[in-house]
C-alpha cells in the first residue's frame, strides 16, 4: 500500500501535475500498457526479499481507481482471489522486452525466470490522493463543522484513510440519523465543502459517503480502542 508521504507518491504528483514526466525507460511500455489495459501515471521497479530469495518487483501506478478493472487481473476462484497468469505473464513479456531495467541487471542470467521470480503491485493514484485529502482535514475543521451543526447528538468526527464516521453516543440515535436521509445529507454537504478545500486533484469528484456510528457501539464492542475499531 502506497501512503501519502510516500516518495512515490510525492515524486507521481508532480507528474500528475504535469511537472514531470516518467522516466524515459519506461515510455515504450507505457505506451503499450495504455493500448493494451490503461495508461500507467508512474512505475518503479525495486529488489525484494522473499523466503531469504532476491525477487524481482514492479509497482504500477495508475491514476484512476476504475482504471484497475481494465486489467481483469484477478477472479475470485474457491472464495480465493486468484491472479489473472494470462495477464500477468503478458505484462511481464512485455516489460522485459521493452525496458532495460538497471535494478533489475543482475537478476538477468539463466537463473532468473521472469514470469515466476518477477512480482507486479498495481496502486491507484486517486485512492491515495483521497487518503491525502482527508488526512489533510484538521481538528479545527471539524470542530468548526461541529459548531455550525451544533447538534448536541453528536460526540465526534473521526477519520481513517480516506472514510469519515460521524459518532454519535447512543445506538439509538445512530438508527435515527442512519435513517434520516435529510439530516445525513446535510452533514455531508457541509463536509464535501471542507473537502474541496484539500482535493487538489479533484479525487472525490465533489462527491463523499459518511458513515454513522455511535459511541455506545464503540465503547461496549471495541472496548473503546481506535486500534482495535479501525484494525
Amino acid at each position: 500500500m502506497i501512503l501519502p508521504t510516500d516518495e512515490k507518491y510525492l515524486q507521481t504528483k508532480f507528474i500528475k501535475r504535469g511537472l514531470k514526466q516518467i522516466e524515459p525507460r519506461y515510455e515504450r511500455f507505457q505506451i503499450w500498457l495504455s493500448k493494451q489495459y490503461a495508461k500507467p501515471l508512474n512505475i518503479y521497479c525495486q529488489k525484494i526479499t522473499v523466503n531469504n530469495t532476491k525477487k524481482a518487483q514492479i509497482e504500477i501506478i495508475l491514476e484512476y481507481e476504475k482504471d484497475f478493472d481494465k486489467f481483469n487481473w484477478s477472479t475470485i476462484i474457491d472464495n480465493k482471489i486468484k491472479t489473472n497468469i494470462t495477464v500477468k505473464n503478458d505484462i511481464l513479456k512485455s516489460f522485459f522486452d521493452m525496458v532495460n531495467e538497471p535494478v533489475f541487471a543482475s537478476f538477468y542470467n539463466k537463473n532468473f525466470n521472469m514470469y515466476e521470480d518477477t512480482f507486479i503491485n498495481f496502486f491507484t493514484f486517486e485512492n491515495v490522493a483521497k487518503i491525502e485529502t482527508i488526512g489533510n482535514i484538521t481538528k479545527d475543521d471539524k470542530d468548526k463543522l461541529l459548531k455550525e451543526i451544533n447538534n448536541p447528538d453528536i460526540w465526534l468526527i473521526s477519520t481513517m484513510f480516506h472514510g469519515t464516521t460521524f459518532f454519535v453516543y447512543t445506538d439509538e440515535q445512530k438508527s435515527k440519523y442512519q435513517a434520516d436521509s435529510t439530516t445525513k445529507n446535510d452533514w455531508t454537504r457541509r463536509y464535501i465543502e471542507i473537502i474541496k478545500r484539500y482535493d487538489e486533484f479533484y479525487s472525490f469528484n465533489g462527491e463523499y459517503k459518511l458513515d454513522i456510528d455511535s459511541k455506545e457501539n464503540f465503547d461496549n464492542n471495541w472496548g473503546g480502542n481506535w486500534y482495535h475499531y479501525y484494525k
